[in-house]
């Protein structure tokens, strides 16, 4: 099983974003595949899942999330914020944050502390949705259309390598439409829900290949 599929293969097929988290997960591995290397900082690492994904391109992968994270804490390596890592010497040579930036408020900051803890000439992957659900409320803050992400990222001393859409407007379509479906995923109807979704999360996949993509690369 190669490496997305391993990553992915902890996502539920009845999961509204489940073609829309493949996608982003062949994009993130095809840049890190390019940039990465050495000691990986992953800034926001939740369940420190994307060891599969990322991971054999780096010699080390460091896990770190908030001290009051939801997420299981036995797979955490360091505590901090977006804002803090506490991060004081033996900087990192590669950072990837992976739908993070929209959960700040103050985005900015957590480029400009990503950028204090890389080694010169290093890399970050950062992403952000532009039109997506809101599943963890009260934490989901701005949306990103890329250029946001563009001038931020410069203004704290990156110099931006790639901005990419990896999806548009047929993946998010489809998204929203499986999403709007799981509302009606009550008593009896649930068989019939996932399987909507179980149906439905293929077209995502084929629209993101077919004549409706519209991927932007700036």
């Amino acid at each position: 099983m190669d490496s997305v599929k391993r990553y992915f293969a902890a996502v539920k097929i009845t999961n509204p974003a489940h073609r829309a988290y493949w996608i982003a997960s062949r994009r993130i591995r095809k840049t890190a595949e390019q940039y990465f290397g050495g000691r990986m900082l992953e800034i926001g690492c939740g369940s420190k899942t994307k060891g599969p994904l990322v991971g054999d391109y780096v010699t080390e992968h460091v896990g770190l999330d908030y001290p009051d994270t939801p997420h299981d804490k036995a797979n955490k390596d360091r505590f901090g914020t977006a804002y803090n890592t506490l991060v004081e010497s033996d900087p990192f040579d590669c950072v990837p944050s992976t739908a993070v930036l929209e959960h700040r408020e103050k985005s900015k900051l957590a480029l400009k502390e990503a950028f204090r803890v890389l080694k010169p000439g290093s890399c970050t992957i950062n992403t952000a949705p532009l039109f997506w659900q809101v599943p963890e409320k009260p934490r989901d803050l701005i949306g990103s259309n890329g250029c946001g992400l563009d001038y931020l990222s410069r203004k704290v001393g990156f110099q931006l390598a790639e901005l990419t859409a990896p999806s548009g407007f047929g993946v998010t379509l489809f998204a929203q439409l499986i999403y709007f479906l799981r509302n009606f995923r009550k008593g009896p109807l649930i068989p019939l829900v996932d399987a909507s979704i179980i149906f439905n999360n293929p077209i995502v996949l084929l629209v993101d290949l077919g004549g409706m993509r519209d991927e932007h690369i700036v």
